[in-house]
């Protein structure tokens, strides 16, 4: 769990949503986004993360496959709330980056299938 201020809403509790929309999420980032897709994707973070009854965000339809229209729509709620872009931006790349660190990673891969094949070649030599 983690704590997010945006003015005017406040102090706003975090969870990590499931890890298919965190990767969903990374993925529809790419390499190299525009800054509007960039704003659009942290407010879809601020949307996933947060509870609906403390910023009143739509909530986002799986089956729409459409984070960035739904940031698209979160971002649009976010400015008539008077959040600034620049606060989407700043806190939403906080959740954006727990996202990521909530993904097993390439190395964690490595030494899984490295402790596996020990296993394996351990037991194979008994």
């Amino acid at each position: 769990m983690i704590h997010i201020n945006i003015p005017p809403l406040g102090d706003l509790t975090c969870t990590q949503p499931a890890l298919v929309l965190c990767y969903d999420l990374l993925s529809e980032w790419g390499d190299s986004p525009s800054r509007p897709k960039i704003g659009r994707l942290c407010a879809a973070a601020i949307g996933l993360c947060t509870q609906h009854h403390q910023t009143q965000l739509p909530v986002y339809k799986v089956s729409s496959l459409d984070l960035v229209g739904y940031g698209n729509r979160c971002l649009d709620r976010l400015l008539q709330k008077g959040v600034t872009a620049g606060a989407v931006v700043t806190q939403g790349m906080l959740l954006v980056q727990q996202m990521a660190e909530a993904l097993p990673q390439d190395q964690e891969v490595t030494d899984t299938v490295n402790f596996t094949d020990s296993g394996q070649q351990a037991s194979g030599t008994d």
